[in-house]
């Protein structure tokens, strides 16, 4: 009976297992969120889970919520949170509603805004170096020297940019509303210099194992093809979509 039973439990234990056989919660203003919509969530080194909420970011320890909002953090001057990013070094970016780049860095709250916009993404480069995707204000590039702004008038195809992607080797890739694009900072004559997918809303962007680009538009998800120039997409699906994730 005991070799029966325990056969039975090792087979069951080695089969994925259906959502039926987790316990699921759900937290709401009720539990201590300022805001029952959460727009994004990232984790810490440390384990904290961090909501980006429309009042401001909340940091979750597995029991209690904490919402940092202007009363204790006169960095938050807007509370609305976008997007949340954790960059390679520790520190968490957040993107504002009205604009406001927001850095906490060991406890260290900073915060920065050159357009009033929307933001929808950061990619930090390094510490002192990042690209900020908005609404309707294009690119912004801010590093040591101050910012710099790119829109339509720069080359971009549109001032609405929801993501920033860094590939394996460097090359900085836009998801706007009005197609793909390469970003060459380094290139102050011409820092635009690709543009892809130009009918298409372009939502996100991801690299496989291989280093492969994979796009997400409102048209399906597209891939590029490998060692071909110009660029060639290949579409998988006609499915919109709006986010991708690689399945590890």
């Amino acid at each position: 009976m005991f070799l029966l039973t325990f056969s039975t439990l090792s087979a069951v234990a080695n089969q994925p297992l259906s959502l039926q056989h987790f316990n699921i919660e759900s937290w709401s203003t009720k539990d201590g969120l300022p805001h029952s919509t959460i727009n994004a969530i990232t984790q810490t080194a440390d384990g904290y889970i961090w909501l980006a909420t429309w009042e401001g970011p909340v940091r979750y320890n597995g029991l209690d919520f904490k919402a940092f909002n202007r009363k204790d953090t006169a960095e938050l001057r807007n509370l609305g949170i976008k997007n949340i990013i954790l960059a390679e070094d520790g520190s968490l970016y957040m993107a504002g509603v009205n604009g406001d780049v927001i850095r906490l860095n060991q406890q260290n709250w900073s915060s920065f805004r050159a357009v009033n916009s929307l933001l929808y993404d950061i990619l930090p480069i390094s510490e002192t170096d990042y690209l900020v995707a908005t609404a309707s204000s294009g690119l912004i590039h801010v590093n040591k020297s101050g910012y710099k702004q790119l829109t339509k008038s720069d080359g971009l195809p549109s001032n609405l940019i929801y993501k920033i992607k860094q590939s394996p080797t460097g090359t900085i890739w836009l998801a706007t509303s009005a197609g793909l694009v390469q970003y060459h900072p380094d290139n102050a004559n011409t820092p635009i210099q690709q543009h892809y997918l130009p009918e298409k809303t372009v939502y996100d962007v991801l690299f496989d194992q291989n280093g492969q680009l994979v796009v997400a538009t409102d048209k399906g998800v597209y891939r590029a093809l490998q060692n071909t120039q110009p660029m060639v997409f290949q579409q998988l699906t006609d499915i919109p979509a709006a986010t991708l994730m690689f399945d590890h």
